[in-house]
């Protein structure tokens, strides 16, 4: 992927998993393998191309409606990579703007789902 990207692209590889969010929220585009890569790209916002190597890549992505960032590994050696890469660049704003509401939408569950557990172990707590 790296060798044919354009001489002006700037790229930094990341092999850690533990890398930080900032990395993420200056990208233009993150091209991830590993799910916890594209949780980041998710949270920051920040458009991606998921690498499927599982179920669980392409589950979750077709779970939360970006199935079309999704290259399965089978599918990498038939341009499908690039033409993908190319659509999500074409199309950044509008997926930056639906990951921000799909964020927010997962924020805002978790609050209601926090706000459950409290008043439930509350409860419990009480008796």
């Amino acid at each position: 992927i790296y060798d044919s990207l354009d001489s002006h692209a700037s790229v930094d590889l990341i092999g850690h998993p533990k890398f930080p969010e900032k990395h993420f929220e200056s990208a233009s585009l993150v091209i991830g393998m590993r799910l916890h890569s594209i949780i980041a790209a998710m949270k920051t916002a920040t458009p991606f191309v998921a690498l499927s190597y599982a179920e669980k890549v392409s589950g979750y992505l077709k779970t939360a409606g970006f199935d079309r960032q999704i290259v399965e590994l089978d599918q990498f050696k038939s341009g499908s990579l690039q033409k993908t890469i190319e659509e999500t660049l074409k199309n950044k704003t509008s997926i930056k703007k639906k990951l921000e509401a799909y964020r927010d939408s997962c924020e805002k569950k978790h609050q209601a789902v926090e706000k459950l557990l409290k008043r439930s172990l509350k409860s419990l707590n009480s008796k």
